[in-house]
């Protein structure tokens, strides 16, 4: 047993002596955990469109909705049996009850008011790897609900 055991350990070292110079492998691990908090960041994210004219008001019940909406969502089983980042610091990542929720009004010449709700579907391997078009005045709408396949927010 005590064989095994040295075996393992320096096997282990090994393994590490490989892989954690390797700007490569950091590279990569950087970039998939800041997606992951990117993620997790924009679980509580929300915005809404209004008409420009009703930016110059003041909007007290567009406030009491932010509230109650706010009270709901840090309250959901949804938020509060949200798994933990495969590598996580509390001190910096927080938790489900200190992660931000954050509305956005956007007020705008004519508000999108169909945007409504839908459930995303995994991409396969073979969508995944065709890029997004680039933005011209052409394409730069939101895709029609019917055509979108996933969220940022789930992987």
């Amino acid at each position: 047993m005590t064989q095994l055991c040295s075996q393992l350990s320096a096997l282990w070292t090994r393994f590490l002596e490989a892989a954690v110079p390797n700007t490569h492998i950091l590279s990569h691990l950087a970039q998939e955990h800041h997606t992951l908090r990117v993620r997790r960041f924009s679980e509580a994210y929300f915005f809404t469109e209004h008409p420009k004219e009703t930016s110059l008001t003041f909007q007290e019940d567009l406030i009491n909705r932010h509230g109650q909406i706010a009270v709901e969502v840090r309250s959901s089983n949804y938020l509060t049996k949200m798994p933990p980042l495969p590598v996580e610091c509390l001190d910096i990542d927080g938790d489900w009850n200190s992660l931000p929720i954050i509305f956005e009004d956007r007020y705008v010449e004519s508000p999108r008011t169909d945007w409504g709700s839908y459930v995303p579907t995994p991409l396969s391997t073979s969508e995944q790897a065709i890029p997004d078009p680039p933005v011209t005045d052409n394409n730069n709408s939101p895709p029609p609900l019917d055509q979108l396949t996933s969220s940022p927010a789930i992987p």
